[in-house]
């Protein structure tokens, strides 16, 4: 995994994360830009976190698994819709 690698055409980082929300009827993309959060779903992320275990656990190797993963989703934070955001990770 390089999570410094960016796409060929896009210039774009290819690493990304987010939350895809119940509200949308197809959940298996590739970008967060090709659905509408508007829950905000993605923003409850504890993305530095993720991005800090992904790092250290994944980067480098060709295959890396990550579990418990709705220990890096601060359910606690006030405007969090567990109804809305318990989605799939994107």
């Amino acid at each position: 995994m390089d999570m410094s690698a960016v796409g060929e055409y896009s210039d774009s980082l290819v690493f990304d994360f987010g939350i895809v929300p119940s509200t949308v009827d197809v959940n298996n993309y590739c970008t967060n830009t090709a659905f509408t959060d508007d829950n905000k779903c993605t923003s409850f992320i504890k993305s530095t976190k993720l991005t800090d275990d992904i790092t250290s656990k994944c980067q480098g190797k060709s295959t890396c698994t990550l579990t418990s993963l709705s220990d890096y989703v601060d359910t606690s934070a006030t405007g969090f819709n567990a109804d809305a955001c318990s989605g799939e990770f994107a």
